[in-house]
């Protein structure tokens, strides 16, 4: 029989036994078929039997044309660092009592004497009271306020004046005066339960304790008499208010204080033409109640 092709061309194909005739026209069939389901469905199905696995390799680009692109790194969060929670203003805030004992460095006679050169040791008895305040687990500030503060002269002239009776000098040295003290000062813990301290104190004086003494023309001092001013005439020897630098250290161990201040005076205690400003010395026990 005779196949036709596209074009003008005609090809003649010859069968031999029936059965080959009877199979060309059955895969004729088949592919007529085929044809008409992707037409109408748009669809193409073969079976899967006639996929022979082969193994491909597709060249890859050189090296020296590819561009690498670092990986960009997880962003990790910023952890937070762990902030302390902030104690209530309450528990930074300390009170208690404190109790100390100031002299000077020369002489330490008149500790237990009050302003009228008498012994009265129960006047080391009368309390302070101290309010601190915490700033950081190291750092914290304290107030304290003591009704019957001493500050010492040290027995130090303060004034002299001619005596034409005696054909001597009289002399004024100043013992001590006692009044009311108001201090501030920083506190920084060094060491476990030990503290260094710095501030200032503010001294109200009331009445102060004087020595009289008369020198002869050989410079031979005979002690006459103690005397107690106390204002207005106070004033013509002291400066009533005073300023003092105070720096220590402190021993904390619990709800207890113990330490040691010196006392420098930024300010002139006396107000004759002889200066004063003797260093003191001061030993405190405080105990805290808050």
């Amino acid at each position: 029989m005779k196949e036709a092709k596209s074009g003008n061309t005609t090809s003649e194909k010859s069968f031999g036994p029936a059965g080959n005739q009877t199979a060309y026209f059955k895969e004729k069939t088949n592919s007529l078929e085929n044809i008409n389901n992707i037409k109408s469905t748009g669809k193409l199905s073969f079976p899967v039997k006639n996929l022979n696995p082969r193994s491909t390799r597709f060249s890859g680009p050189e090296k020296s044309r590819m561009v690498q692109v670092p990986a960009k790194p997880e962003s990790k969060k910023e952890e937070n660092p762990k902030t302390k929670s902030r104690k209530p203003i309450l528990k930074t805030l300390h009170a208690g009592l404190e109790w100390n004992a100031t002299t000077s460095f020369k002489n330490t006679k008149y500790i237990l004497s009050g302003a009228d050169s008498i012994s009265k040791p129960y006047l080391l008895l009368i309390p302070g009271i101290w309010i601190s305040k915490d700033l950081s687990e190291r750092q914290s500030v304290t107030f304290s306020f003591l009704p019957h503060q001493s500050y010492f002269g040290g027995n130090k002239l303060i004034h002299q004046k001619a005596d034409s009776i005696f054909i001597a000098t009289k002399n004024t040295n100043m013992i001590k005066a006692v009044g009311l003290n108001f201090s501030l000062q920083y506190n920084y813990r060094f060491y476990s339960s030990w503290a260094i301290s710095g501030g200032f104190g503010y001294s109200k004086l009331q009445k102060a304790l004087f020595q009289g003494n008369l020198q002869n023309y050989a410079g031979k001092i005979i002690p006459v008499s103690m005397v107690t001013l106390k204002k207005p005439d106070l004033i013509n020897f002291l400066q009533t208010n005073i300023i003092t630098f105070k720096t220590g250290i402190i021993f904390n161990p619990g709800r207890f204080q113990v330490g040691a201040n010196l006392i420098v005076p930024l300010t002139d205690v006396s107000v004759t033409s002889t200066p004063l400003r003797t260093l003191n010395g001061q030993l405190f026990f405080r105990f805290r109640i808050k």
